[in-house]
């Protein structure tokens, strides 16, 4: 994704997420969508409607702005794309946000096919993205297990993965001290507020290692209810 003003925030993931899951209900025949600011609220689990409201008019903004980039790789068929990920509302307008994939985007992921968002867990959207790096993790932690579905390596995973797509642990600054407190404990931490698995590491001492050694240890996701797919 690329947005021009800098990091998409949390929140702002969670709001296209819940459009996403929103279109699937329609089995994803439709790329035009509404959502209703009550909606939102019940599927985030926000009390406090007239703060949602101020946070998710600023995200329907940022949402207007980001991109989606798509490189082809080798001597494949595939296109380079650059397009806007969607048209959506300004501001929630009589308590409704409309939300319109862009139509090159849509065919992409039309053809592709992501059902599965009708799976995603509910307790993904319901964390509070202000305080902790919960919805970023659970989500690698899905995809990962979705893509490898059936295969050696559906429930295990590096904890490599996890660092690079979480954006919102502190960057490695090359001060071995700083790793235990600054991105290990968040990390466990963070880990262990989710209620829907379990997670073991597969191999060694991992409080012992150097930062890039750690990187490489393998976690195990045990989950309590098999993950549903579609």
């Amino acid at each position: 994704m690329l947005f021009k003003h800098g990091k998409v925030k949390q929140s702002v993931g969670k709001l296209l997420d819940s459009f996403i899951i929103k279109m699937t209900e329609n089995t994803f025949d439709n790329h035009l969508v509404t959502l209703t600011l009550l909606e939102y609220a019940q599927m985030t689990d926000k009390k406090n409607l007239k703060e949602l409201r101020k946070q998710t008019n600023s995200d329907l903004q940022i949402l207007r702005n980001v991109k989606i980039k798509s490189e082809p790789k080798g001597n494949g068929k595939s296109k380079y794309i650059e397009a806007k990920l969607c048209q959506c509302s300004e501001k929630i307008n009589n308590g409704k946000l409309k939300f319109k994939f862009s139509d090159e985007l849509f065919k992409v992921l039309d053809g592709k096919g992501i059902s599965f968002f009708r799976y995603i867990p509910n307790e993904v959207l319901k964390f509070n993205e202000t305080i902790t790096n919960v919805y970023l993790l659970y989500k690698k932690i899905l995809s990962h297990c979705w893509t490898n579905a059936g295969k050696k390596r559906e429930n295990i995973m590096k904890i490599r993965e996890l660092y690079n797509y979480c954006s919102t642990l502190p960057r490695y600054d090359g001060i071995e001290g700083a790793v235990k407190y600054r991105i290990k404990i968040p990390l466990e931490r963070d880990l262990e507020k989710i209620d829907s698995f379990t997670y073991t590491y597969l191999n060694g001492d991992y409080d012992k290692l150097q930062f890039n050694e750690w990187l490489d240890v393998d976690l195990v996701i045990n989950w309590k209810e098999e993950l549903l797919r579609n």
